[in-house]
Parts: structure tokens; sequence; C-alpha cells
């Protein structure tokens, strides 16, 4: 009974520790560590269906610097421009 009242309570509940805790997880390695349970399920979901796996994973997380640095191109160039923040 107290398994299913936190299950249903899940998302209430991950909202509200987030708030009050949220900024206090600081190891980037726990939110790697999370992304890479979902992306190791997602293979195994499309082993299971007979999809061969990607010879190279790109992972936008690696990518940020880069990525920064070209919309700050764009908008320098005249091409993008900021809104809402």
């Amino acid at each position: 009974v107290v398994a299913d009242w936190i299950a249903a309570s899940h998302d209430a509940l991950s909202d509200h520790l987030d708030k009050l805790r949220g900024s206090t997880v600081t190891d980037p390695k726990i939110f790697e560590e999370h992304a890479r349970r979902f992306e190791r399920e997602f293979f195994e979901d499309m082993s299971a269906l007979g999809v061969k796996e990607p010879d190279v994973v790109t992972r936008v997380t690696e990518y940020v610097p880069q990525i920064v640095a070209y919309i700050e191109g764009i908008v320098q160039n005249g091409f993008a421009y900021a809104s809402n923040g």
C-alpha cells in the first residue's frame, strides 16, 4: 500500500524534492548515470527489435560549449536574436 502511494505521488514528490534540494546536487556524474541508464535501456530495446547498434553515439551534452559558440556566432552575424531570456 505504501509503495502504491509513493508511486502515485512520484511526480509531485519529485517536483517538491527538486525545489527543496535540487540546487544541492552538484556532482555531474549523477546526471550522467541517470541518462546512461535510459540510453542503455533504449539500446537493449532496439537490440530486442533486431535494430543494429550505431557505429558512433553522439551525445549533445558532450558538445554544449561548441553549440553555444555556434549559436552566438549566428546571433553576432544577425541571423538570429535572443528572445525571452
